[in-house]
C-alpha cells in the first residue's frame, strides 16, 4: 500500500499557496498622478472636493461632511489624446460597494471628468469654501 504522506503534503502546500494568492495579495493603489485634492469651478460644486490618496477616496459633500471609501481595485485603460479611463472600486465603512469611473487627462496638474458628469475637476486649482 502506498504512503499517503506525499498526497497530504502536496494538498497542504497547494492550500497554503491558494490562500496566499487569494487573501494576501497587495492592496490596489492609485497611481501618483491621481493623488491629491481635486476641485472644480462649477458653482453647484462650490463646497465640494475629491481627495484621492493611494488607498482611499474622500469626497467632500458640502460643509464639513465627507464620505470615505477604501480602494479595493483600480483598472486603467489608455485612450487617445493622452487620456486614461479609470475604474476605481471601493468600499465604505459599512462595506457597501461603490465604483468611480472617470477619464484622466494630463493637462496642467491634471484633469478628471467623471463618466456621469460634464464638469471638469482639476488638481489643486482652488481652496474649498466652507
Amino acid at each position: 500500500m502506498r504512503n499517503p504522506k506525499w498526497i497530504i503534503t502536496a494538498a497542504v502546500v497547494l492550500a497554503i499557496g491558494t490562500i496566499a494568492v487569494v487573501y494576501l495579495k497587495a492592496p490596489e493603489v492609485l497611481p501618483q498622478n491621481l493623488v491629491g485634492r481635486w476641485t472644480c469651478d462649477d458653482p453647484r460644486y462650490e463646497d465640494r472636493f475629491l481627495e484621492l490618496a493611494p488607498k482611499t477616496v474622500v469626497i467632500g459633500t458640502g460643509g464639513i461632511q465627507i464620505d470615505v471609501y477604501f480602494i479595493t481595485s483600480v483598472k486603467a485603460r489608455r485612450l487617445p489624446h493622452d487620456r486614461t479611463y479609470y475604474t476605481v472600486k471601493c468600499r465604505n465603512a459599512h462595506n457597501d460597494a461603490h465604483n468611480f469611473a472617470f477619464v484622466y487627462k494630463a493637462h496642467k496638474n491634471g484633469q478628471i471628468q467623471f463618466k456621469h458628469q460634464k464638469v471638469i475637476w482639476e488638481k489643486g486649482n482652488r481652496s474649498v469654501s466652507k
